[in-house]
């Protein structure tokens, strides 16, 4: 399945389970699938990440979007960028704080870090089969 297809899937059925949801909650959720994505694209085009960022964007008082933006370079330094957005996520399931704060906000940004050395591993250990 596509990384970035599995990504709102990921959101959409985590938003469903859980009561309240805070922004620890989901950036658990896209760490696996965006660490596949930037080992991903590293693997398959010889390129090296070199940062990103993750947001949640109001829409309105009822919805808000999840998004990533990815970058890499390559050995001449051009650069290039992946991304992607949920769509629509109703905003019923966040929790009081996070809801208060996004409404307040519009958007809520956060770093997305290197995939560990763990990370790494693991993904070598399944490609290498």
């Amino acid at each position: 399945m596509d990384n970035v297809k599995k990504f709102g899937e990921d959101l959409r059925k985590m938003l469903g389970k859980l009561v309240t949801v805070t922004p620890d909650d989901l950036q658990r959720l896209y760490s696996e699938t965006i660490n596949k994505t930037i080992l991903d694209t590293e693997h398959e085009n010889g390129l090296h990440y070199v940062g990103g960022e993750f947001s949640f964007e109001c829409v309105d008082d009822e919805n808000f979007t999840c998004n990533y933006s990815l970058y890499f370079c390559d050995e001449q330094k051009k650069f290039f960028k992946k991304s992607a957005t949920t769509g629509n996520l109703s905003m019923e399931p966040l929790s009081t704080e996070m809801r208060d704060e996004l409404t307040a906000e519009k958007v809520l940004k956060y770093e997305i870090p290197e995939p560990s050395d763990e990370a790494r591993e693991a993904y070598e250990r399944e490609h290498s089969k």
